[in-house]
């Protein structure tokens, strides 16, 4: 681990859990190396807040109280968008409840401290035809339509997702009993006002279901970095050893679940000083810490290596949603490309026939777009390389693997 991140763990631990870390002295660069980390990590404003404590060299003042205001000036946005939604949806009586965004910032110590992406909700399937027709009558426009648990919604930098499904819900029987836990997500939900306006959030058992499902879809995907854990770390602390054990660990459990659960949360007690919760899986040092590793390395949804990232998952599982099993890295790789390809031509689902023209048409199409400049091919020693230690590490978590 770099010092830089070294450092940006115990701001992050200082800021949101009031610990103690000492910060020792760091040299100008080993600042700015602090400042990227934490763009890249998709966690500026919360580190801002502790490192202005110890103070920020002149030099980089600037830049970073720039950077932050521009972040807290998206994430007023994304606020009054969400709130926007709850008055459109009570308005029309559509019963919703929002994903991870709000929902995930509730439990930061100041709301507006989590960075923010777009506004991710929940509604019934019943509700679809009425809900688009309220989205499309403020202006925006479908983008996105053919996605298995989602409709995308845009105008400029307004970007809704109506969700009729969670994202990251598994195959086979822990997708039923994650089905059976979610059926009363809207009925268990409870209205939260802000000074700005009310918003429908979920049960604290949906919501922390939903994030580490979120969690666990993109770790398996591009990656995940810290802010995902500061997420976890705060809805964690959020809940007594009793309550956590008695919410999640028999349903996570029946799921496979509940050994990843408990790594996400030591490495939350261990570097971000979550209070200690006793109920958790026994979880040796090396998961932790190769875990925290390979979080560190990705950066937010990959950010660092993006387009190594996504190669990568494509060998490592499908989406995650059988786990990380042992099929091989080809197996995976054609099942991601086919999947790929389903859904840019939705066709392809009922005549499969199909899918070797995609894999023409779309290689074809990569071919060209390194030829002029938008992309370039990989590594692919590199890339297998990588993708072999993250499926090796992820296999060791268990998810979706459950008792026979």
């Amino acid at each position: 681990m770099k010092k830089s991140q070294e450092v940006l763990l115990k701001l992050l631990a200082n800021e949101l859990f009031s610990s103690n870390n000492v910060i020792e002295d760091l040299s100008e660069d080993e600042w700015k190396s602090l400042f990227k980390e934490s763009c890249d990590q998709a966690v500026t404003i919360i580190a801002y807040k502790a490192a202005i404590k110890i103070g920020i060299p002149d030099s980089l003042s600037f830049l970073w109280e720039d950077t932050v205001d521009n972040y807290m000036g998206k994430n007023m946005v994304v606020e009054y968008d969400h709130i926007a939604l709850h008055e459109w949806l009570t308005e029309a009586n559509i019963p919703y409840v929002i994903l991870k965004g709000s929902s995930s910032a509730y439990y930061y110590p100041n709301p507006l401290d989590r960075t923010m992406g777009d506004v991710d909700f929940l509604i019934n399937k019943e509700d679809i035809d009425k809900c688009g027709g309220i989205l499309a009558s403020q202006g925006l426009k479908v983008l996105e339509v053919d996605h298995i648990c989602h409709i995308v919604y845009r105008n400029g930098d307004h970007h809704y997702e109506m969700h009729f499904d969670l994202s990251g819900v598994p195959n086979g029987e822990p997708g039923r009993l994650v089905h059976q836990y979610i059926h009363d997500i809207i009925d268990k939900s409870f209205e939260y006002t802000s000074d700005n306006g009310s918003l429908i959030l979920p049960s604290k058992f949906h919501h922390g279901l939903i994030i580490l499902l979120h969690t666990s879809h993109h770790l398996t995907g591009e990656g995940v970095g810290l802010r995902h854990l500061c997420d976890w770390a705060v809805f964690l602390e959020s809940c007594t050893n009793d309550e956590f054990q008695e919410l999640f660990e028999e349903k996570f459990k029946s799921i496979g679940m509940w050994k990843f659960a408990s790594v996400l949360s030591k490495i939350c007690i261990m570097y971000l000083g979550c209070s200690p919760k006793t109920c958790l899986e026994n979880t040796d040092s090396e998961i932790t810490d190769s875990l925290i590793e390979d979080i560190l390395f990705g950066g937010n949804f990959g950010k660092k290596e993006s387009e190594n990232r996504h190669l990568e998952a494509r060998l490592i599982s499908d989406r995650g949603k059988s786990g990380v099993n042992k099929k091989s890295m080809v197996v995976y790789f054609v099942k991601s490309v086919n999947e790929s390809i389903r859904n840019h031509w939705p066709i392809t689902r009922k005549i499969p026939i199909v899918i070797p023209i995609g894999w023409i048409y779309f290689g074809f199409q990569r071919v060209i777009n390194v030829m002029i400049g938008k992309g370039h091919f990989a590594n692919v020693s590199r890339t297998i390389n990588e993708a072999r230690k993250r499926k090796e590490l992820y296999s060791k978590l268990g998810i979706f693997e459950t008792e026979k």
